[in-house]
């Protein structure tokens, strides 16, 4: 694993949940400034076909609770780029999850410090893509309507008592919701 040693240190302050249970802790305004140090760290390993990383997901969101986990967009130009990515993105220490078995290029990849302490869930996508603008989209709603994000906080909330020891549970829950504003 390549990342620094200030980097490391911010994500044992406010990031880390482990795999498999649902926690939410309120927004921390520390979240962005983490994203955009990873951010700096990786773009160098990334090969020239990656056109952009974006911070996604709840930790995006001021106000919002989350999983103390970020998300990350990680836009290639083509679906033919995956390997050339995937290669880089596990030289850098994210260790590859499966595949999401849809039709358009998405892998997701875990990075963590412990193990089975998952600190950032990063999605390689096409950019441009379904799944990129539908990543972009729901970060923008929650960001511009205060009424969509409060909503979805509860929800969120309910389904964490709901499935505590179920991530996937919780995850496959709130997909009703998340779908509903596309």
């Amino acid at each position: 694993m390549v990342i620094t040693k200030p980097l490391a240190d911010r994500f044992r302050g406010s990031l880390g949940l482990r795999r498999g249970v649902v926690e939410l802790a309120p927004y921390d305004p520390e979240w962005p400034v983490i994203f955009h140090q990873l951010a700096a760290e990786l773009l160098p390993w990334l090969p020239e076909v990656v056109v952009a990383v974006e911070h996604v997901g709840s930790t995006a969101v001021p106000g919002l609770p989350a999983k103390p986990i970020l998300d990350v967009a990680i836009g290639a130009r083509s679906d033919a780029d995956a390997p050339v990515v995937t290669e880089a993105l596990v030289r850098f220490g994210f260790l590859p999850r499966a595949e999401s078995g849809e039709p358009e290029l998405h892998r997701n990849f875990g990075l963590e410090l412990e193990e089975r302490v998952r600190l950032v869930n990063a999605h390689l996508v096409r950019y441009g893509g379904l799944p990129w603008l539908a990543y972009l989209r729901f970060r923008d709603r929650l960001r511009a309507d205060d009424a969509v994000r409060d909503r979805y906080a509860k929800i969120k909330f309910d389904l964490a008592q709901q499935f505590g020891g179920d991530r996937q549970g919780y995850v496959d829950a709130k997909t009703s919701f998340v779908r509903s504003l596309d």
